[in-house]
């Protein structure tokens, strides 16, 4: 997972564009506030703050609240704003912010990498803007999702991978 987030900061990320990051498993934390990608330091910066392993528990909804947090630094609303959310999708409880994510106005893009991901999960892309998965299996590379994030030929990708 970190590898795809670290090409994805490093190598496809729009210029000009707004990042942040926020780390979770039972709790969240903001590992980087909003920083404009102006350049290959930035970008390169922005990857060396990317979690090195995974701690125990997933709480989504933690993430996702951190996350909108984060975003709110810019101007505080949220909509039309986009997360990517990288997880395990282990997380029985993923449902409770299903609403507040929807309600939101963020377009959430999912990776689940692992067998166990909750099929929840897939309803985040769904209902706040995205269409179903184009990669179902959790085998196919991480990299395709992501790179059609800022694929200009791809009008409506899915970042879930189950």
């Amino acid at each position: 997972m970190r590898q795809a987030a670290e090409i994805f900061l490093v190598q496809i990320l729009e210029q000009d564009s707004l990042a942040g990051i926020v780390r979770f498993d039972s709790s969240a934390v903001i590992l980087q506030h909003l920083t404009l990608v102006s350049g290959l330091a930035v970008r390169t910066e922005l990857a060396r703050k990317l979690p090195t392993q995974a701690s125990g528990g997933t709480n989504i909804c933690e993430g996702l609240n951190k996350g909108f947090e984060v975003l709110r630094e810019d101007d505080q609303d949220v909509a039309g704003t986009e997360i990517i959310l990288l997880t395990d999708g282990e997380d029985s409880n993923v449902g409770s912010c299903l609403q507040t994510a929807q309600s939101s106005g963020v377009t959430i893009h999912t990776v689940a990498l692992g067998p166990s991901a909750d099929p929840l999960l897939e309803q985040f892309a769904l209902r706040t803007g995205r269409d179903p998965p184009l990669c179902e299996s959790h085998t196919e590379p991480v990299l395709t999702p992501l790179s059609l994030l800022t694929d200009p030929g791809v009008s409506s990708p899915t970042q879930s991978l189950s």
